[in-house]
């Protein structure tokens, strides 16, 4: 497994700045365990990319698209403590994925998991009317969830 935060990942380049794609061929599993600079994207070809449990990561990018490979963030025995976050860059009239579009994280024949936080209940009903312009609702039962 290779880290991004590792020089050694990247041989002899620089670590990607902005603008670069990164490209991670098969075989290949990249850890991404710090921030990223705004890429133009990241490309998986039967690579994988997996996410750490234990630190916050802040993905910016226009676009994450997998052929084959896999794309791992946390699992239903080990879900994410941490944040993760996509910051995605483009408009409607940029550049085009094959298949994707743009401004997404596309999976073709891969395996995509993503786990997070138990959150208990997974859903409930809403108890009472909600106006226009409101700012809060109130639901039927407690529950656990996180502002945002």
């Amino acid at each position: 497994m290779l880290k991004w935060s590792d020089a050694r990942t990247w041989g002899v380049d620089l670590p990607p700045v902005d603008d670069d794609l990164v490209f991670v061929p098969r075989g290949m599993t990249l850890l991404i365990d710090q921030n990223t600079p705004k890429l133009k994207g990241i490309a998986v070809e039967k690579g994988t990319l997996l996410f750490p449990n234990n630190t916050d990561v802040t993905v910016r990018t226009g676009f994450i698209t997998l052929n084959g490979g896999s794309f791992i963030a946390g699992t239903e025995d080990s879900p994410l403590h941490s944040n993760l976050q996509f910051i995605l860059y483009g408009n409607y009239f940029g550049k085009q994925q094959p298949m994707f579009g743009n401004k997404g994280i596309g999976c073709s024949n891969c395996k995509f998991s993503m786990y997070g936080r138990p959150r208990v209940p997974t859903w409930t009903t809403i108890s009472t009317t909600i106006s226009p312009g409101s700012s809060s609702l109130t639901v039927s039962e407690d529950v656990d969830w996180q502002i945002g």
